[in-house]
């Protein structure tokens, strides 16, 4: 089925979870400081002084998660979750979340999406 690939359920073309990436959020805080000084030439000083402050919690942050996530076995790096939201968070960092229903809180997971489900859980061996 289009849009269904080794277990994951995206319903749609766009995921809007992206700030659960660190990246991502980082861009996020560029992005804001430069509309910031864009708008208010005068306060930019502060803005790009306040970006980078934050900018080094997000670093901070990154450093934790990754460190978290190395002290999880690999094999036992499968989470299942009721709504597939973490696909950036799954990119990122190497766990794999297994879900029936896609990025959409819209629909239902169908009986084919559940009983794909457990075969996935069964193959990785998730608990």
């Amino acid at each position: 089925e289009e849009g269904h690939e080794e277990g994951h359920h995206h319903h749609g073309e766009y995921d809007p979870h992206a700030w659960q990436s660190v990246h991502n959020a980082e861009l996020y805080v560029k992005n804001i400081a430069d509309a910031f000084c864009a708008t208010d030439a005068a306060g930019c000083d502060t803005y790009r002084a306040n970006a980078e402050s934050y900018g080094q919690q997000l670093d901070a942050l990154e450093a934790e998660i990754k460190a978290a996530v190395a002290e999880i076995p690999e094999d036992k790096r499968t989470i299942i979750t009721s709504h597939d939201a973490f696909g950036y968070f799954e990119h990122e960092y190497g766990i794999k979340f297994l879900a029936p229903e896609g990025v959409s809180t819209e629909s239902e997971a169908s009986a084919s999406d559940v009983a794909a489900l457990i075969k996935q859980i069964r193959q990785d061996k998730a608990s």
